[in-house]
């Protein structure tokens, strides 16, 4: 307890991080010294909530043009106008587009779920330039070096890292905040014409 009580208080270690040892504390103790553990004497401790990250729509348009493959820029475009995650935007196939309806179908998503996403006039021409410039056959962005299918997340949150200190942007920006923007413009959206209508 003085342990975690010195992690939390004194190296002010964050809530996940000190879980993290309380889990690796508790398995040492149960299963490593065959000794009883009392959940209700170390709870887990409860991590503060911070607001997302989100990027104005200035700070989009410079981001979108900082990025120096049209590939990895394709893909940033293709996750905030739809609010793909990483994993989900770096699968997308042809057969996944669906003009009729305008939406996005993901395949296994997280949780092993299918969904439909939505498809915005803007990114499907976007994404129509793009194939006549690349011509993809199945997935929009296939891996250069031929070890996958795809390119990976990893190569996607990279390019995105020099993008973003290419557009000069302080935000701490990850690959979810695109997500969180789309859903934060959105909302916004949807409230400005909801005022307009009443």
């Amino acid at each position: 307890k003085q342990y975690i009580y010195w992690m939390r208080n004194e190296k002010k270690a964050a809530a996940k991080t000190c879980n993290s040892y309380i889990t690796a504390l508790k398995y040492l103790f149960v299963f490593g010294l065959q000794k009883e553990w009392d959940d209700k004497l170390f709870p887990h401790l409860r991590p503060k909530k911070k607001l997302p990250v989100v990027l104005s729509r200035q700070e989009l348009d410079l981001l979108f043009a900082s990025f120096a493959s049209p590939v990895h820029r394709m893909v940033a475009i293709v996750m905030y106008s739809s609010g793909l995650r990483i994993s989900e935007a770096v699968r997308l196939r042809i057969k996944d587009i669906h003009r009729a309806t305008m939406q996005i179908s993901v395949t296994q998503g997280k949780g092993g779920k299918d969904r439909k996403a939505i498809l915005s006039e803007q990114c499907l021409r976007e994404l129509e330039r793009y194939w006549r410039q690349f011509r993809p056959t199945d997935y929009f962005f296939p891996s250069r070096d031929y070890t996958c299918e795809h390119i990976s997340p990893r190569t996607f949150q990279w390019a995105l890292d020099n993008a973003v200190k290419q557009a000069g942007i302080t935000k701490h920006v990850t690959s979810h905040t695109l997500r969180h923007s789309f859903a934060t413009h959105l909302i916004k959206q949807t409230q400005a014409c909801f005022k307009q209508w009443r």
